[in-house]
């Protein structure tokens, strides 16, 4: 016979760490995926504790999310008023309404709002097929994405939350909280 001992490991969520060559702040969210959390990963942010973290945002500030990290590769980040947004409430089921309103959120490669033909108001349609190119090139890019907190928003939002999504994977969501402008 042979004593065997079984030791859990720790569900104790900690903060997520620095990543390199963003700086995070109050309206800049350094963003990764944790790719052993869940199925497909669980976005975090750096300066915030564990996977798919609250988020606590103001009317009338923009918050950058920028992705230039490596572990987002395959992980287009979108917002919508119901958690998963495009992928619906269901396998196959109708699209939940996203944010994508002009001067609610713009894409950015590099810095720049995207161009392509088929930008529209937001860029979305330029940014996320970006995240099927070959890792390499896709590297070789910085991706933001800006959100706008309006009125319009928080008006249209569920009890006040929005929530953040991955477009190509879903359940991956985590919730955006409006507060008003004085917090």
């Amino acid at each position: 016979d042979t004593d065997v001992t079984i030791s859990a490991a720790s569900t104790v969520a900690s903060v997520t760490g620095a990543i390199a060559d963003c700086a995070t702040s109050n309206t800049h969210f350094c963003v990764k995926v944790n790719l052993l959390a869940g199925e497909t990963g669980f976005f975090e942010f750096s300066g915030l504790t564990g996977p798919s973290p609250n988020i606590t945002v103001q009317i009338g500030k923009t918050y950058t999310f920028d992705q230039r990290d490596s572990s987002n590769w395959y992980h287009p980040l979108g917002f919508a008023f119901y958690p998963d947004g495009a992928h619906g409430d269901d396998w196959g089921g109708p699209e939940q309404a996203e944010v994508e309103a002009a001067g609610q959120l713009l894409y950015k490669i590099n810095g720049a709002a995207t161009t392509c033909p088929d930008a529209g108001a937001t860029g979305l349609d330029c940014y996320e097929p970006m995240f099927f190119y070959p890792r390499p090139e896709w590297m070789s890019k910085k991706y933001t994405a800006e959100l706008t907190i309006t009125q319009e928003m928080a008006d249209a939002s569920f009890g006040g939350e929005i929530f953040y999504f991955c477009h190509i994977h879903s359940k991956m969501s985590g919730r955006i909280i409006i507060q008003n402008a004085d917090g």
